[in-house]
């Protein structure tokens, strides 16, 4: 599935998005209809299905918006050195969203209906932001590993660790040398 997300952000559509927000912050995505949302964004049904053709694709542009929200804020880009400790702070943010109950996490179920587009989007968002927080590190080899790091994300929300367990130190260890792998590959390419 493609998305139309080239459209600009405009007011009119970040405030539909918002109430969106607010609106399944307390129902089900099966109980907002697309009139709910126009109501509580104080617009018209038009409106929206004029910024954004269909519901669905009103349901995958908020998912969008929340994983480009979930990578700006928990994915260090400025701040970490290597991409061990990148990706230590993508599944901490990752198990943090799990365990405080994120927009995104309590959502994503209901709202995604095509789950290879949603692996496809979220890997875009995470291979970019290791993308630019490693530059050495090829497009082909971070869109792997990010992909790797999604699907590992999105298998918790399946099977969520167990009260007390702190997976991360697993994952990390799991992971690292396919990191350092991946690091090295692209450094070689480079001579």
């Amino acid at each position: 599935m493609t998305v139309d997300g080239s459209k600009d952000r405009s007011p009119t559509r970040e405030r539909i998005l918002s109430a969106m927000a607010s609106l399944l912050a307390h129902r089900q995505w099966s109980e907002v209809s697309v009139s709910d949302v126009a109501s509580a964004a104080g617009v018209s049904r038009q409106t929206i299905y004029n910024e954004f053709g269909s519901r669905s694709v009103l349901a995958d542009l908020y998912v969008e918006a929340l994983l480009d929200q979930v990578v700006r804020e928990y994915v260090p880009v400025e701040v970490v050195q290597d991409l061990e400790h990148a990706l230590e702070a993508s599944f901490r943010a990752w198990f943090r969203a799990l365990e405080e109950g994120s927009p995104l996490v309590d959502s994503l179920p209901a709202l995604v209906a095509d789950e290879t587009w949603l692996l496809e989007t979220a890997t875009a968002r995470l291979a970019s932001a290791y993308g630019r927080l490693f530059s050495e590190v090829a497009t082909a080899d971070a869109t792997a590993f990010a992909r790797l790091v999604v699907r590992l994300c999105f298998s918790f929300l399946t099977i969520p660790p167990a009260p007390g367990e702190d997976p991360v130190p697993a994952l990390v260890a799991a992971l690292s040398p396919y990191a350092d792998t991946v690091v090295a590959r692209s450094r070689a390419r480079e001579q």
